[in-house]
């Protein structure tokens, strides 16, 4: 490890050198926030709207370090593709579907928000933990970046229900909602998993033409050929609980909803951002493939 700094590795193929991004050993940024700030770093490097400039103040204010050996590697290939791929999926879904009304929770420091505020049409709404929701503010405001009125920011909790009362009443009424999660159940345990879900049910109520979209499957055979064995039991079986797609889905299902899956393998290849980088196109295209979105709407009774 080098003298101040702790690697943040994203997980490579089998019999792949892993090289790392780099975070100062900073409590204020390797806690919850960790994988926020290294998703912006990641996607900075993209052609999605503002992430450059989200991150250039990141990196000054955090120390983070992404360079050219780190992106072009083999070994950090097959997942800075999906985080290009996942990203751009969910929104052309949001514009295929003709959403107006758009909820993340667990925004991060990512752009969608941003990206879809820029029409006064939409009413957007971000909900994170405070932290996170303040830092974004001072970002915004330091890359000098337009925050149009329709985009809110709000921090709260994705557990409390009143949270979601008090979202829900910032939209127009009346009117279908989508909401996003991307990669934010994998961090819940299976009981808090379904209290979130609960919480966005009581949304998606108002409207039967409101969905869900999300990257969540939390399906544990994926990861368990990632981490180190030692690693497993002590995170992988409590954030992870599903073993294949078709126990995740039976979980959406027994919990009140409709499931389609939306996989990037039907899509044009996207991830241009990192293909024109060199990178391996193999690798690259595989990871493209494995990308797959759930949108989720409730059953009618």
């Amino acid at each position: 490890m080098d003298e101040g700094h702790l690697h943040i590795t994203m997980a490579p193929e089998e019999g792949e050198e892993q090289l790392s991004l780099k975070f100062p050993e900073d409590e204020n940024i390797l806690g919850l926030n960790q994988m926020a700030v290294r998703i912006a770093a990641i996607r900075s490097i993209t052609d999605i709207p503002f992430a450059e400039k989200i991150y250039a103040v990141l990196k000054k204010d955090t120390g983070i370090e992404i360079s050219d050996e780190s992106v072009g590697a083999d070994a950090n290939t097959y997942s800075f593709v999906q985080l290009e791929a996942r990203f751009k999926l969910i929104n052309i879904i949001i514009n295929e579907r003709g959403f107006k009304n758009i909820f993340e929770i667990g925004s991060g420091y990512d752009t969608r928000g941003l990206i879809y505020a820029q029409d006064p049409n939409n009413t957007v709404v971000e909900l994170d933990l405070k932290d996170v929701i303040s830092k974004k503010e001072e970002i915004i405001k330091e890359a000098n970046i337009n925050k149009p009125d329709n985009l809110k920011l709000k921090n709260g909790d994705a557990l409390n229900r009143k949270d979601f009362e008090t979202i829900f009443k910032l939209f127009p009424e009346n009117e279908p909602i989508v909401i996003v999660t991307e990669g934010l159940l994998r961090y819940f345990t299976l009981e808090d998993k379904k209290r979130i879900v609960e919480n966005i049910k009581y949304i998606l109520e108002k409207n039967p033409d409101s969905m869900w979209i999300t990257s969540d499957l939390c399906i544990n055979n994926f990861m368990i050929e990632k981490l180190p064995k030692e690693k497993v039991e002590a995170f992988d079986k409590i954030n992870y609980p599903f073993k294949d797609e078709e126990e995740s889905l039976k979980f959406y299902t027994d919990m009140g909803f409709v499931s389609e899956i939306r996989p990037t393998k039907n899509e044009p290849f996207l991830a241009l951002s990192y293909a024109k980088k060199g990178l391996n196109q193999e690798i690259a295209s595989k990871a493209w493939n494995s990308v797959e979105i759930l949108c989720l709407k409730l059953k009618n009774d």
